[in-house]
């Protein structure tokens, strides 16, 4: 049976490491994952895309 909650999580979690491989590009790579987890773990639940306006400022880029 399909969960269409699937969808939702499965979009979340792409947007989330996209995220964090443009965050920690310019921080170290892979080193600063656990840097970005703890600042991002901040913000507690709101969309990801105001997430990534806050964490990444003028330099957002886009989600895909």
């Amino acid at each position: 049976m399909y969960d269409t909650a699937d969808l939702n999580c499965t979009m979340s979690k792409l947007m989330i490491w996209k995220l964090r491989d443009n965050w920690s590009a310019s921080r170290g790579g892979r080193e600063a994952w656990r840097q970005f987890h703890e600042q991002f773990l901040t913000y507690g639940g709101p969309p990801i895309p105001m997430v990534r306006r806050k964490i990444m400022g003028n330099l957002g880029g886009s989600l895909f």
